[in-house]
Parts: C-alpha cells; sequence; structure tokens
C-alpha cells in the first residue's frame, strides 16, 4: 500500500436522509485527504451514487450496525447526517460512543435541532455525539443556544450551497433559458395546498405559464395526479440535479425546504408560502414570505 494513502485519517459516514447525503457528499468532494468509509441508506445512497462517491449500502439493523462499527473502529471519527426518518445515524452514534470512536452529526439545516436527538425526553442528551458541524453562522448561533455548553460545536462551511451554485452558474453560462416556475415539494400537506394555490392563480393566465416540480426525495410521486389533471401546465421534473432545475427557473416556490435557501443564493426569486401562525426556518432575508393568497397572486405577476 502506498505509504502516504496508508498515513490518510480514516472516516466513516453514515447517512440516510437527503439532506445529510448531499451535504455529507459535498462535504467529501472538498475535504479529499481522508479516507473516507461510506454507508448509506435510501436518498443518501442515491446522491452517493449520483456523485459518484463509493458507498455501501446500509439496513435498519442494530447487530448489522454493530458489525460495521466494530470493524472500523480504528476510524478517525464518525460522521453522520442528522436522524430524521429512520433510526439508522442514531444506532450508528450509539455504536461508536460504546467502542470510544470519537462521533460528529453534521446538522443540515435550521430546524428542529434538538428533535433529531428525541427531545424532548427527559434523558435526550445522552444521544448527542462528541462534536456538532453546522454549515453557518445562523445555524452555529441557534445550537450554541439549544444545546448544552460543554458541546463542542464547530463551524464547517456547508459545501452543498457552494457546489450547487457552482452547477448553476456553468448550466446558466451554456444558455439553459428561464422559463419555468419551480416548485420544490416536500412531504407535507402544506406543500400540496401550496401548489394547488399558485396553480390556481395561474391558471388564469393565457397561455398559463409552466410550473415544474421538482419532488423531494421521500414524497409520493403520485400525489400531484389530481392536480395534473386539472391543470395541464404542471410538469414533474426528472432532473437528477437541483442546479439544472434552477437554472431554467424564473421564480422558485416551496413550504419550507433548505433548496430555497439553494434558489436564493443562485439570485432567483424566491417565495415561501407559510401556513398560518407558521415562522418560516430558513435565515435569508431575501426570501419572500407568503401568508396571503393576495401576496402570492402579486408576487407571481411580477414573472407573468
Amino acid at each position: 500500500m502506498n505509504s502516504k494513502l496508508a498515513r490518510r485519517p480514516k472516516v466513516l459516514v453514515t447517512a440516510h436522509d437527503a439532506g445529510g447525503g448531499e451535504i455529507l457528499a459535498a462535504y467529501i468532494r472538498a475535504n479529499p485527504k481522508s479516507d473516507y468509509i461510506v454507508y448509506a441508506a435510501g436518498p443518501a445512497w442515491e446522491i452517493f451514487k449520483r456523485e459518484r462517491i463509493p458507498s455501501r449500502l446500509i439496513i435498519e439493523s442494530r447487530s448489522r450496525i454493530r458489525t460495521i462499527i466494530a470493524r472500523h473502529r480504528d476510524a478517525a471519527f464518525l460522521l453522520v447526517g442528522a436522524r430524521w426518518y429512520t433510526h439508522i445515524e442514531s444506532m450508528a452514534l450509539d455504536e461508536a460512543k460504546r467502542l470510544g470512536i470519537h462521533s460528529v452529526v453534521y446538522l443540515d439545516s435550521w430546524v428542529n435541532f434538538r428533535e433529531r436527538f428525541f427531545y424532548p425526553q427527559t434523558d435526550w442528551k445522552k444521544n448527542l455525539p462528541d462534536e456538532l458541524w453546522v454549515g453557518d453562522e445562523y445555524a452555529q448561533a441557534l445550537a450554541r443556544k439549544l444545546f448544552p455548553r460543554t458541546l463542542r460545536i464547530k463551524l464547517v462551511k456547508n459545501q452543498y450551497f457552494f457546489a450547487a451554485i457552482k452547477r448553476y452558474r456553468a448550466a446558466r453560462k451554456h444558455g439553459t433559458k428561464s422559463d419555468h416556475i419551480l416548485f420544490l415539494s416536500d412531504v407535507s400537506d402544506a406543500a400540496k395546498r401550496a401548489l394547488a394555490e399558485t396553480l390556481a392563480i395561474l391558471a388564469h393566465q393565457s397561455p398559463p405559464p409552466v410550473v415544474r416540480v421538482r419532488f423531494h426525495p421521500a414524497d409520493d410521486r403520485n400525489r400531484y395526479d389530481v392536480l395534473q389533471k386539472k391543470y395541464p401546465a404542471i410538469e414533474f421534473s426528472t432532473e437528477r440535479d437541483l442546479a439544472r432545475d434552477l437554472a431554467g427557473a424564473r421564480m422558485v416556490i416551496g413550504v419550507d425546504t433548505v433548496a430555497l435557501a439553494v434558489a436564493v443564493l443562485c439570485g432567483i426569486q424566491t417565495l415561501c408560502i407559510l401556513e398560518p401562525g407558521e415562522r418560516i426556518m430558513i435565515p435569508f432575508k431575501e426570501i419572500i414570505t407568503i401568508r396571503r393568497i393576495s401576496q402570492l397572486r402579486r408576487a407571481l405577476q411580477t414573472v407573468l
């Protein structure tokens, strides 16, 4: 084995959710001086494949995860995405702490920080890693407010944002025309209501502009079939890369997904449609918050 390669620190990586997969894949791309051993599942598995980062499929099994962590107990540290839909990351953290492996969680957004570690259970703090990484100053300030002072919180710039913006600019440079309104779906009922309201307003235009729906990886891809029959101007994106959908968008609309942050950082007019009593969790003042139909109607007029 090459002696230089042998001295590279070994980092064990585990992810399931899309947010964690994107941010960890981008981190690996930007920091090639370590030897990454990646185990992934769900949307994260597809993201690592897309990014051509070698990874191994992991299943949600305590015994299987215990075996994997023990096999790589010589790792410098375990790096995981913040758990949300599955317990894979939590199991990996438990095993790493049991074996004395340094554990790191990279928080991928600005919401539900403590809840990802089973807050408000009385013993939730025992689920915390040795170290938390956050991608920007907003998340760092919030984490310092919510977590114990003894927990190390490190600012590690979100390379996913930088990579997406770079790909967006490249696509625009090659002549992609801004023609559709991009709707960023998520798994919530609020997203479905927001899309229906948007389509209803645009249906009065002749011809109505195309609304391209980009599905969240955890979405049911049939959930908007009824809307498609009612509003023919809707289309469903098959792009694997968010940047390519953004490159053809004259406006971006969503509820409260991290992809809205990417859109506004690319300089695209970005709307966040909020339910009554809710507040936006993405800390970018350039995002236009919509609380009433009249506000949405006025905002859509700017791109018609």
